[in-house]
């Protein structure tokens, strides 16, 4: 079985993941721009390292929560039978000085196969504030949601690199 730091990134920049989302994961502040968290916040969710989404999540989000055990909990039931195979950032802008924009694509299928397979499409307008030295997630604008059944594979369906 190879590695994880072998593999390819589950953000889908074409990078092995010890190149890519590993070092903001290991370092939040190499996330130098907001569109490099969004795609490590991605990364993190696809390989399930939930804490690292509590890390980055503004205390303003309102999905904030002082209780990290309890927080963690409701990340991991929100999150369950889903695999997290596509993401794509289709734009970023800044807003004010030190919070952007950063637009992204995501597509999610359930672990299960099933005979007909379903596909869930995000998409969603995704703001981040500079925080210190740390990108931090504030809040989703636009947020859209799609079931689509008898899709071939979700990365096909998206239009994501590696469909």
């Amino acid at each position: 079985m190879r590695s994880p730091q072998s593999t390819r990134c589950p953000c889908l920049s074409g990078k092995h993941y010890k190149v890519c989302c590993r070092q903001v994961h290991k370092d939040l502040t190499a996330a130098d721009t907001p569109e490099k968290m969004a795609r490590a916040r991605f990364s993190a969710l696809a390989m399930k390292k939930y804490d690292f989404l509590i890390d980055t999540t503004h205390s303003t989000h309102v999905d904030f929560q002082e209780d990290r055990q309890a927080w963690k909990k409701q990340i991991v039931r929100n999150n369950r039978g889903f695999r997290y195979i596509g993401l794509n950032v289709t734009a970023s802008e800044q807003r004010e000085e030190d919070l952007y924009a950063v637009t992204i694509e995501a597509a999610a299928e359930p672990e299960k196969v099933s005979d007909v397979p379903k596909v869930l499409l995000l998409q969603e307008c995704s703001l981040y504030r500079r925080e210190g030295e740390t990108w931090k997630y504030v809040a989703a604008e636009g947020l859209k949601r799609e079931v689509v059944e008898g899709a071939g594979s979700a990365q096909q369906l998206a239009g994501l690199p590696g469909g």
